[in-house]
C-alpha cells in the first residue's frame, strides 16, 4: 500500500460579477495533467447606489436632507459621504442620510461598501443667495392731519422685491429694487416700519437693517 504526499496550491478570493466557469487543470511529475470544471452561478445584482438632495436649491442658512440608497451586493451596507469643497473644516459623515447646510453650492458624493465590493453617486446642493441687507430711512415726526413723512430703503437690488410692514403687518403693495434708492411714499400710521426683500427667482429673503418709526404730534388746543 502505497501513500503519495498532497500539495495545496494557495487559496486565491477574487470577486465575481457574472457567472463564470473556472477551470482546474493537475499535473504530476510524470507530466500527466487532467482537468475538471467548475461553474459559479451569480444571483442577485451588482451593488449600486443612488444619492439624492432634498431640496436640491436651498438659499443660504437653509438645511437639505442627503439620502442615500444601496442595493444589489451583500445588502450588508456602511456608507460615507464627501463633499466638493470640502468645507472648513472638512465635511464628512458616516450615516446614510446626513443633513446639511452648505455656504456655497457643492457637491455631496457617498461611497457605499457591502463588506466586497464600493459604489458611488454624487448628488449637488445648489445655494442660493440672500438679498444684500441695506438700512431702512425715513420716519419721523408730523402734526395730526398733515401729511406723513415718507419711508424707503437707502438701496435696492435689481430682481428683489420690496415689501413694506407696519407693526409687523405687510401693507401697501410691494415695489421691485431699482440699484438704488426706493421710497414707499409718505405713511401715515403711527408705529413701527420695517422691509423685507425678496428675490423673485428664488424666494430666499433678508429683512432690511433697522427701521422707521413714524410718530404723530398732536395739534394745539
Amino acid at each position: 500500500l502505497h501513500s503519495f504526499p498532497t500539495r495545496r496550491s494557495s487559496d486565491l478570493t477574487t470577486n465575481l460579477y457574472a457567472s463564470t466557469t473556472f477551470t482546474l487543470i493537475v499535473t504530476d511529475n510524470k507530466g500527466c495533467s487532467g482537468s475538471d470544471n467548475v461553474l459559479v452561478t451569480l444571483s442577485g445584482n451588482a451593488l449600486s447606489v443612488t444619492a439624492i438632495a432634498n431640496p436640491d436649491s436651498i438659499c443660504v442658512g437653509q438645511t437639505s436632507q442627503l439620502l442615500a440608497t444601496g442595493a444589489g451586493g451583500s445588502t450588508d451596507y456602511s456608507y460615507s459621504w464627501t463633499c466638493n469643497p470640502p468645507g472648513i473644516p472638512s465635511w464628512t459623515a458616516v450615516i446614510s442620510n446626513p443633513p446639511v447646510s452648505p455656504p456655497v453650492t457643492t457637491t455631496y458624493t457617498v461611497t457605499v461598501n457591502d463588506g466586497y465590493n464600493t459604489a458611488t453617486a454624487s448628488a449637488m446642493v445648489k445655494v442660493n443667495p440672500l438679498p444684500l441687507i441695506y438700512p431702512v430711512t425715513g420716519g419721523g415726526q408730523y402734526c395730526s392731519g398733515g401729511l406723513g413723512v415718507p419711508v424707503g430703503v437707502q438701496n435696492s437690488q435689481n430682481g428683489v422685491s420690496y415689501r413694506l410692514y407696519h407693526n409687523g403687518s405687510q401693507i401697501g403693495v410691494p415695489i421691485s429694487g431699482i440699484g438704488g434708492p426706493i421710497s414707499f411714499g409718505n405713511e401715515t400710521l403711527a408705529g413701527t416700519y420695517t422691509v423685507k426683500g425678496t428675490r423673485t427667482s428664488t424666494g430666499c429673503l433678508s429683512w432690511m437693517a433697522d427701521s422707521a418709526d413714524v410718530v404723530i404730534l398732536p395739534l394745539p388746543n
